[in-house]
């Protein structure tokens, strides 16, 4: 009996899938520019001794299924461009509302649950839907779903520079340690 998926035919996501875990397991930083979800016309069947099709399935994996942390996410597609930070305010939320001017989101998202960290929102449409949102569990590894912004090199750039450093300090040890302190929400009223 043969099956009629191989290596070759399976998506690209799936052949990724086993390196991407071990990056983010190993404290990685995933920055993800969403996009709804699409089925992949695959379906999984083997043949009998009379080479006829049986046990047929469709395929359960789609272009989300390249790393393991969003198998809990649940993406539906919807359409715009009106977004507004999220509450609460943090480095990552103030930069990404530098950005979401010129952006546009083609899906909303729902952070599922894990008991090592829950999805954070990060950005809203006008109805309350969530665009964006990030599980930050520092050098347990990082995931960060953004909708499609305009500038997002220069997003990056500033992600890099400002806020990575901060919520994934063990992959910049060259920066100094207590920049904190010296952050706007530590800052007293009164010096």
């Amino acid at each position: 009996m043969h099956s009629w998926i191989s290596r070759s035919t399976s998506p690209n996501s799936l052949l990724v899938q086993e390196r991407f875990y071990r990056i983010h397991s190993a404290g990685g930083v995933f920055v993800v520019f969403a996009a709804e979800k699409t089925g992949i016309p695959i379906l999984i069947a083997r043949r009998n001794e009379y080479r006829q099709l049986y046990g047929d399935q469709k395929f359960p994996y789609d272009v989300w299924s390249f790393l393991s942390e969003l198998d809990d996410m649940v993406v539906h597609r919807d359409h715009g461009t009106e977004m507004y930070p999220a509450q609460p305010d943090s480095s990552l939320v103030r930069l990404l509302a530098v950005f979401l001017g010129d952006g546009r989101f083609t899906c909303t998202l729902e952070g599922g649950f894990r008991p090592e960290g829950n999805w954070e929102p990060l950005a809203l449409n006008k109805f309350g839907g969530v665009v964006a949102l990030s599980r930050c569990r520092g050098s347990q590894g990082s995931v960060i779903v953004l909708p499609q912004i305009a500038d997002k090199l220069g997003f990056l750039v500033e992600l890099f520079r400002t806020v990575l450093p901060e919520i994934a300090p063990h992959l910049f040890p060259h920066i100094d340690r207590g920049k904190w302190a010296h952050q706007r929400e530590y800052e007293q009223p009164q010096v």
